[in-house]
């Protein structure tokens, strides 16, 4: 006599059901994973590429063509450094920000300053200029960049060449890469 084949029991959908959640809920985790170490890459290209460009415009130690605002205060993007320069490089760091409360500002400061990593930038400049009216009264002979990952640590590079990968959280900025 022929078996009559019913169907799938309601038990044996549930499992089904519920493997199929379980494994979405690993692909989802694994995927924003992925999405914050995409960014933190994308934040360090664009700080080795600033660190490039700043070299470039360098006159001797000298970067003063970089550098051309006060210190000491998160500043509006297009004033913290040579704007025609470096407007799209910086413009891509923000909107590739891991950080959430990223705007078109970044941070800007002077060792005497000591100012801490503003929160909100992305990308934190210390340069040894002191600036005076909107200009540098002492041209900037020294630099280091800060970009701030999704780890909530800071990728450093300075003019010296020295890098470090996990620069800890509430670190004052300072011209040497710690």
């Amino acid at each position: 006599m022929k078996k009559m084949n019913r169907g799938f029991t309601l038990i044996e959908l549930l499992v089904v059901i519920a493997i199929i959640g379980i494994l979405s809920s690993v692909v989802l985790v694994s995927l924003n994973s992925a999405r914050g170490k995409g960014k933190d890459s994308h934040i360090i290209s664009d700080v080795q590429q600033l660190r490039t460009q700043i070299e470039s415009d360098a006159s001797g130690s000298n970067y003063g063509n970089s550098f051309n605002v006060p210190s000491g205060a998160i500043i509006n993007l297009g004033n913290v450094i040579n704007a025609t320069q470096y407007y799209t490089l910086m413009n891509d760091a923000v909107n590739n920000s891991s950080v959430p409360s990223a705007s078109l500002t970044v941070g800007t400061t002077t060792v005497a300053a000591g100012t801490a990593f503003p929160a909100t930038a992305p990308i934190t400049v210390a340069t040894n200029g002191v600036a005076a009216s909107g200009n540098f009264t002492t041209v900037p002979t020294a630099y280091a960049i800060y970009g701030k990952q999704s780890t909530g640590t800071w990728f450093c590079i300075d003019s010296t060449g020295r890098t470090n990968t996990a620069v800890a959280t509430g670190n004052t900025a300072t011209i040497t890469c710690p």
